[in-house]
């Protein structure tokens, strides 16, 4: 064995007495942890409360894609987002210019623009969204607000 080899070796037995020594099971752990956070209490959903907006889409969404009127309904997503453009850097991105615009947009078969915007019980449409609504309808669109399933009924039975 070369004098190197022993040195290593040494240096190695060292520091495993050392760890031992540090880390015995009899000692108490040398780091100290953070106290972990209290978990975050849920509350089970009242039953009595209307359904949430984004289940009211759903289930219109899910309605008008298989009605007969119906050739194609979507969901148009706006709004704005941060966006990573390379080396130009972060900038504001807008998804949508048309202030307004509704829920689920589509079109009837007759050709017709659809509009439907989705409202939970209770809450009021915002004055930009009522623009766009009533816009849809002085160019001979079908628009209307779904706070259920039943209000889409309603607004596509035939005329």
């Amino acid at each position: 064995m070369s004098q190197r080899f022993r040195d290593q070796k040494a240096t190695a037995r060292a520091a495993n007495e050392w760890t031992h020594l540090m880390f015995a099971p009899d000692k108490p752990p040398q780091i100290v942890y953070p106290p972990e956070k209290p978990k975050r209490v849920r509350h089970a959903p009242d039953p009595n409360a209307p359904p949430l907006e984004r289940d009211v889409l759903k289930a219109v969404w899910k309605y008008l894609a298989h009605h007969p009127r119906v050739a194609w309904v979507t969901r148009l997503n706006s709004g704005t987002v941060m966006a990573d453009f390379g080396k130009d850097g972060v900038h504001p991105l807008r998804m949508n210019y048309k202030r307004g615009i509704s829920d689920l947009v589509g079109q009837l078969k007759t050709g017709q623009f659809l509009a439907c915007e989705c409202k939970r019980e209770g809450a009021a449409l915002m004055d930009h969204q009522r623009e766009f609504l009533n816009e849809v309808l002085r160019n001979h669109g079908v628009a209307f607000v779904a706070r259920c399933v039943e209000d889409a009924e309603k607004a596509l039975a035939a005329p």
